[in-house]
């Protein structure tokens, strides 16, 4: 695996292994690069890509770390994230757009 103290790495082999349905990879790379990270940048990506490897199996997880990155990085991909996790606990549907249910 990539040396485990290059955070932007790890960030980017967990979001990698992620899509590629990697899920036991890209949680070990997302955990480490969120033990690792120093820039709140980095980290806050780590934290976010751990949280969509967790939300399947642990969506209260996935919520906390979708937070977390939140406080370290405010964006619209997070906020969607956690509100999205929030609905499906809910047993609710989501809009992705105006036109598109998922779930």
């Amino acid at each position: 695996m990539v040396a485990d103290r290059d955070d932007r790495a790890l960030a980017e082999l967990s979001f990698a292994a992620m899509s590629a349905g990697e899920q036991d990879l890209a949680r070990k790379a997302g955990r480490q690069a969120v033990l690792t990270a120093t820039e709140p940048k980095i980290r806050a990506a780590a934290l976010y890509n751990l949280g969509r490897v967790e939300e399947p199996g642990d969506p209260a997880k996935a919520a906390a770390l979708y937070r977390a990155s939140l406080a370290l990085r405010p964006n619209a991909a997070n906020a969607w994230w956690l509100e999205a996790t929030r609905l499906r606990a809910l047993g609710l549907p989501l809009l992705h757009s105006r036109n598109e249910l998922l779930c």
